[in-house]
């Protein structure tokens, strides 16, 4: 028998879901099911900018590296190339230089480590020349943590 299945059920914004509901319509395929998508409302609701990915910024978060990058950001020492954050939090933000000194990494493995931080949304970077200036996404970090608290009910 095969049914005709409207999918308007609304989904977050994880990647980890695109999977499960990926798997779910495999599996109703092979059951015999025929899907009729309105991927209007999944496209948006799946890539919605406005979303945080939990687990990308768990993953950024899980390097030692990038955690200890991520303190120094937050305690908003002030480095030798002190600007100020642009938004309402306004700790200072620290370059390059400040990361490779601070741990004894190569550039090349700092950047690296940036980058991760910056593609999770952790980090806004801004370049300054040759360097990189780094201030803290601290709107991001709050969003993270709320959805941390709703998702575990704590």
């Amino acid at each position: 028998m095969i049914y005709n299945l409207i999918i308007n059920a609304p989904l977050t914004g994880e990647s980890i879901n695109l999977w499960r509901f990926l798997l779910w319509k495999t599996w109703l395929l092979l059951k015999g099911f025929q899907i009729d998508l309105h991927l209007a409302n999944i496209k948006n609701i799946l890539y919605d900018k406005t979303m945080i990915d939990t687990v990308k910024i768990a993953k950024a978060l899980s390097d030692p590296i990038r955690y200890k990058i991520m303190l120094m950001l937050a305690q908003g020492k002030v480095g030798c190339c002190p600007i100020t954050g642009q938004e309402e939090d306004h700790r200072p933000g620290l370059c390059n230089c400040e990361f490779v000194a601070e741990m004894g990494l190569i550039q090349s493995r700092v950047s690296y480590h940036m980058k991760e931080l910056a593609d999770a949304g952790l980090v806004i970077e801004e370049p300054r020349g040759k360097w990189k200036m780094y201030f803290i996404n601290a709107k991001t970090l709050r969003q993270y943590c709320e959805q941390i608290a709703q998702d575990f009910k704590i």
